[in-house]
């Protein structure tokens, strides 16, 4: 759910704004995707082959407003919901909540990236193909030698 404006009524997202120790964050559907040789990807889509980087994001990106705020309460927790959206733990608990989520992320794809590796050096897969490959052209050549359950 996005911020409401004090009113109950939620705020445009596309139009959301959080002040962080005099600094505004302005936060955008449509924000612009950077480092990547598609512009057009936004990270959005799960699964998809855009690499996360964890490192960048908290050093460069995120730390700079989580130092602004101090301390803050769990994102989530009731000391968290608390907080009026206008105050700075309050966002800097939803910054640190996401990039927490951004090094689960690359801890992710590490570990996929390592057993990908893994399986691939685990065999000689090109002989596997080429033996499966040669007996089922045998065995279609000769439809009589194939076996039946009893």
């Amino acid at each position: 759910m996005w911020p409401n404006d004090g009113g109950g009524r939620a705020r445009d997202p596309a139009s959301t704004q959080a002040v962080v120790a005099n600094t505004t964050i302005a936060t955008s559907p449509h924000h612009e995707a950077t480092g990547n040789a598609d512009s057009s990807d936004t990270g959005r889509r799960v699964g998809s082959a855009t690499t996360v980087r964890w490192g960048d994001f908290h050093l460069e990106w995120a730390q700079p407003y989580l130092d602004a705020a101090g301390d803050w309460p769990m994102a989530g927790t009731q000391a968290w919901f608390d907080l009026p959206d206008t105050d700075a733990r309050k966002w800097a608990a939803v910054v640190s909540a996401a990039s927490h989520h951004v090094l689960r992320v690359e801890t992710a794809q590490e570990a996929q990236r390592d057993a990908s590796h893994a399986v691939s050096a685990a065999a000689d897969w090109t002989a596997i193909g080429q033996h499966i490959r040669s007996r089922n052209e045998f065995y279609a050549c000769r439809p009589w030698l194939k076996r039946v359950s009893a």
